[in-house]
């Protein structure tokens, strides 16, 4: 057994590419003749004068000699022998019936249990039900229609799948699928012999062809459920950069939703269906105003007019909700008026049980509009909940609390020893307290208290004055608007509701499968990160819809960890003919797996026994 290098070709630019194959000699009567027991591929990158000590290595190892400890030889080395010993256990290895049947009877098999050895541990048992789910949305048929070769396409789906399981950086990315997962097995790659910009380059086709991939797997989601996308659910979100960014124009300090607005941004937008699957994305500046970013979505990207679109306050601008109207929309919002109110005397109040088996109250009333010579009608939905109400004022007065006490620590300093208590300097601090507790600055009267010649603070006295029609007067009072004139209240409310449940797409999104933060340094490579994120939670919406069905409610993270200690091994014995018997199986699921498995509508991994005897 030895290694050949062989040239492939030579490009335009004169740079010639080899390929490195794993040959052995084998006599066939009088001639000799070279028989190739692997391809190795073009990024094989152990150095030639360690070659012979590589081959050494593999042969040991087929023949199931005890691993040299890492300290005798070089780690990269070690690791490269297993990797390459495995593969061909795997690719010379007899495939044996997972049921043995009566007729052809048992294996017997004469061993010596004190070499029995356990190696090549693979995970698969969240990798398995993720190319399920892959499979169901027609990810691979739709990639080989769209131009990728055979081992594009498994590469593609690598990324997603490896998305789902263990969302990392690229380079993560590539470990895994290459030593952890066995992703490789059940897709038919041998992830090792690629080279991490082959990742690169296939999530740049990706990005490519993603309307038409976005399109379809959305298309397959409502065949698969029975989806009927009447509803349009609107929402943004950003993810943050490790790293400057500077040369990603889109890459800009903004807002951060999840308060690192110490870094660069990336803002995602998403048309989601009442169902949770995405409909439509797109990648935003970091620093884009949520209200510009509607008729990009809804009309470039293809909303379908007559639809009825739900967004939040952010979104629903004048500007916007008049967008949505001339275009043929209807539309449910929460009202961005500043004043709340709430008839509690004169109003027919009705009632209604959220999810929470809490009551809300409400009363619908039509409310005429005019401007700029246009006159349209909306329903406004008014409502009271108790339950946000003690949320709101528990807010509150954690703030006031805060508030009064930064007012007495500031009286407290102006009788100290040199202490910078101008008028100036007292109102600069003044100012800087109310932004930093804006929810309940604007309810004091401050009195500054001067010096008695007017040139320093010597007390600052505050009163209590809370402002009519706000959180504080009105708390737990919202309402919506709705160009629906014949919807009535309740439905309306529900329809909004929905909204809060569909926001954990982006709970999903950025905490369970990856994307945040972004490392990429350049913008097709943060629009594909963004892309496979995507795809990966419409496969994982697809697994939870149907576990939903069947009254799990778990979430994925849980359910992934719960699946990963099913794993892929060879076991290694020697017989007693002096030949050396691999066996590599898959583990059995337990009890909670198999009922993970069964609500998810799969079967269980298969276990798929390979026998090589070396």
């Amino acid at each position: 057994m030895y290694i050949r290098q062989a040239k492939t070709g030579t490009s335009s630019d004169g740079t010639v590419h080899y390929s490195f194959r794993l040959v052995e000699s084998v006599r066939n009567g009088a001639q000799v003749r070279q028989l190739t027991l692997l391809n190795l591929g073009r990024y094989f990158s152990i150095e030639r004068e360690y070659w012979p000590l590589l081959c050494q290595r593999i042969e040991e190892l087929r023949s199931g000699q005890v691993p040299i400890g890492y300290g005798e030889i070089d780690p990269t080395l070690e690791a490269e022998a297993h990797r390459i010993a495995n593969l061909l256990n795997q690719r010379q290895g007899q495939a044996v019936p997972e049921r043995v049947s009566v007729e052809s009877g048992p294996d017997w098999q004469t061993l010596d249990l004190n070499s029995v050895q356990d190696h090549d541990v693979r995970t698969i048992g969240g990798e398995y039900a993720a190319l399920q789910a892959v499979q169901e949305l027609g990810l691979p048929e739709r990639l080989l229609e769209l131009g990728f070769n055979p081992r594009q396409q498994r590469v593609a789906l690598g990324l997603i799948i490896a998305r789902m399981i263990a969302p990392a950086s690229d380079r993560q990315t590539h470990h895994w699928l290459s030593n952890i997962s066995a992703t490789g097995e059940l897709l038919g790659q041998d992830f090792g012999a690629l080279s991490e910009m082959t990742l690169h380059r296939v999530s740049d086709k990706l990005l490519d062809h993603q309307q038409g991939i976005e399109e379809q797997v959305f298309e397959r989601a409502c065949s698969l459920f029975q989806l009927q996308p009447t509803l349009a659910f609107y929402d943004l979100t950003n993810t943050y950069f490790e790293g400057s960014a500077e040369q990603i124009p889109e890459a800009q300090f903004g807002r951060s939703k999840e308060k690192r607005s110490d870094c660069r941004l990336l803002t995602l937008g998403l048309v989601v269906d009442a169902s949770g699957f995405v409909m439509k994305s797109r990648m935003f500046a970091g620093n884009v105003a949520e209200v510009q970013t509607l008729e990009t979505m809804m009309g470039q990207l293809g909303g379908k007019p007559g639809a009825v679109v739900v967004m939040d306050r952010g979104i629903a601008s004048a500007s916007n909700l008049a967008w949505l109207r001339e275009q043929g929309y209807q539309y449910v919002v929460v009202s961005r008026e500043q004043t709340r109110e709430f008839d509690f005397e004169h109003a027919q109040l009705e009632t209604l049980t959220n999810r929470a088996n809490r009551e809300v109250q409400y009363y619908q009333e039509l409310v005429e509009h005019q401007e700029n010579g246009e006159t349209w009608q909306e329903s406004y939905v008014r409502c009271y909940s108790e339950a946000r109400a003690d949320k709101e004022q528990s807010l509150l007065r954690h703030h006031q609390k805060n508030y009064e006490e930064q007012l007495t620590q500031l009286n407290q300093s102006l009788g100290k020893p040199k202490a910078r208590n101008t008028i100036a300097v007292i109102q600069q601090r003044l100012g800087r307290l109310h932004k930093s507790h804006s929810r309940v600055a604007r309810h004091y009267q401050l009195n500054l208290i001067t010096t008695d010649d007017d040139t320093r603070v010597s007390r600052v006295d505050w009163q209590f004055d809370p402002k009519s029609g706000t959180m504080m007067t009105h708390p737990g009072v919202y309402a919506l608007r709705s160009n629906i004139l014949n919807w009535d209240g309740e439905t309306l409310w529900r329809i909004d509701h929905t909204l809060t449940e569909v926001e954990s797409v982006f709970r999903a999104l950025k905490s369970e499968l990856g994307m945040r933060p972004v490392y990429h340094q350049t913008t097709e490579r943060c629009c594909s990160h963004l892309l496979i994120a995507v795809l990966a939670y419409q496969a994982v919406c697809v697994l939870r819809t149907r576990m939903k069905a069947q009254g799990h409610h778990d979430s994925w993270g849980m359910i992934r960890e719960t699946l990963s200690t099913i794993c892929r091994t060879t076991t290694t014995f020697q017989r007693r003919d002096g030949r050396t018997l691999h066996l590599r199986k898959t583990a059995m699921p337990d009890a909670i797996q198999s009922t993970f498995y069964q609500a998810m509508g799969l079967k269980t991994p298969p276990r798929r026994l390979q026998k090589t005897v070396v």
